[in-house]
């Protein structure tokens, strides 16, 4: 519970907003949900306390903690609802040639063997610790190895010229027409800020454009001019549609070319719980969503690539997409040229969440073995490589436009490449149920 409490409590910044509508549940923010995530903590330290009561094999019990904490992160992150925030993975993440693993296990596999270095003293008996301790080694060489003989850059990579535009907007316009156009005019001027006629992608954050994309046709036209005729714009922005008499509303990030023409568009899959839908609407009628509006968003139809004109294919991801690993298979991965997550991180103020955020994104950039564009309304925008190192970053609550030429390269990644999320996942199960079973047995017997 204090693990949670200390590291989810910016969850309430959100509701600070408006807060002569929600300031009122603030107390269930800050309670409720770190008391739904450490109940599967709770849960499990129950299970894993019968075997240490039972005075059993200790390498047992370590094998069944890891392997049981793992399993317990994979359940609390989708039990309730969609959020796989905080996994003890990501602690390695800091660790240049450690995180260098998760090409292979991913964030996964990286969590149950920094929870089995963590428990495997426990035994007292030397050779499972040597052995586990070895294991750990192993992987900083392998990171040692894939980082120092990585593949020379090639004379013929593809090299994109983006400008990233961190406007930090502290505000929401809530439907002020006024402030909408103020923001949109900000941006507009940021992009042409000296250097654009040299540009080939120019980048917006989530929400940047304030404006439904299927009104004001003029206005959203009036975007060709941050574009020269051989580059593009892609932003965040609401799309409205009315299909067979039912609307839908979606969170999506917009390609266009020159003279604002629409290129091609994504429609956020993964939405955020509370903030973009309400979790059991039709049994809470009484609460509303944190975001502004009145209707929840609609889910996207599929994971797809988005075309961005005179450059290629890109693997969008909108916000909380970040936080899922292996959403997009092979086939999808090897036909983009890096993946571009775009977010808005103002809800969250200066705390410790936009970090939390953004270290998701590096290790998402080693799974895929892809560069990694990140733009943020707020910060943290960064550019990071295939081996999940910061090329490029702009700090948090800071108005930035920065320009970057990014070479495409990318990594080879067994994770990705041989679909191994469910196999990983799959094996720290079986490990935990022969574990379990062996331990009973071993009690049994005694």
């Amino acid at each position: 519970m204090g693990h949670f409490l200390t590291s989810l409590y910016w969850i309430s910044y959100s509701l600070l907003f408006e807060p002569e509508k929600f300031a009122w549940l603030i107390p269930f923010s800050v309670v409720l949900i770190p008391a739904l995530m450490s109940f599967f903590i709770g849960l499990f330290t129950i299970f894993i306390s019968y075997f240490i009561n039972k005075n059993g094999d200790r390498i047992l019990i370590c094998l069944i903690f890891a392997s049981g904490w793992s399993v317990t992160e994979l359940v609390r992150g989708h039990a309730i609802f969609d959020f796989p925030w905080n996994l003890l993975g990501y602690t390695g993440a800091s660790f240049e040639y450690f995180s260098q693993i998760a090409s292979i296990i991913g964030v996964r596999g990286m969590g149950f063997l920094i929870a089995l270095a963590a428990v495997i003293p426990y035994t007292k008996k030397l050779s499972p610790i040597l052995i586990t301790y070895c294991c750990i080694g192993i992987c900083f060489l392998y990171g040692y190895h894939r980082l120092t003989e990585q593949q020379a850059a090639d004379v013929n990579d593809q090299i994109i010229k983006l400008r990233l535009v961190q406007p930090n907007f502290q505000q929401v316009h809530f439907g002020d027409e006024e402030k909408r156009l103020e923001f949109l005019l900000r941006l507009i001027e940021m992009s042409n800020e000296n250097g654009y006629q040299d540009r080939d992608l120019t980048i917006w954050p989530e929400s940047a454009y304030p404006f439904l994309i299927n009104n004001n046709r003029g206005l959203f036209e009036v975007l060709g001019k941050v574009v020269k005729s051989d580059s593009a714009l892609v932003f965040g922005a609401d799309r409205y549609v009315d299909h067979l008499k039912k609307s839908y509303l979606f969170n999506s990030m917009i390609s266009i070319s020159k003279a604002g023409r629409l290129v091609d568009y994504y429609d956020k899959k993964i939405l955020v719980p509370f903030g973009e839908y309400m979790p059991l609407r039709k049994f809470l009628p009484i609460l509303k969503k944190v975001a502004s509006g009145a209707s929840d968003f609609s889910k996207g139809d599929a994971f797809s690539l988005l075309h961005v004109d005179q450059v290629g294919k890109v693997m969008p991801s909108i916000c909380f997409e970040i936080a899922f690993d292996s959403l997009y298979n092979r086939e999808l991965v090897k036909n983009a040229l890096f993946i571009l997550n775009i977010t808005n991180d103002l809800w969250f103020g200066d705390s410790i969440g936009p970090y939390q955020h953004f270290t998701m994104s590096r290790i998402r950039a080693i799974e895929y073995g892809l560069p990694l564009v990140r733009v943020a309304n707020t910060g943290i925008s960064a550019v990071i490589d295939c081996y999940g190192r910061i090329l490029s970053i702009c700090e948090l609550n800071a108005a930035v436009v920065e320009d970057f030429n990014l070479r495409v390269t990318r990594a080879f990644s067994i994770y990705t490449e041989y679909k191994l999320k469910m196999v990983i996942l799959a094996l720290i199960g079986l490990i935990m149920a022969i574990a379990s079973v062996t331990f009973l047995l071993k009690v049994r017997k005694y």
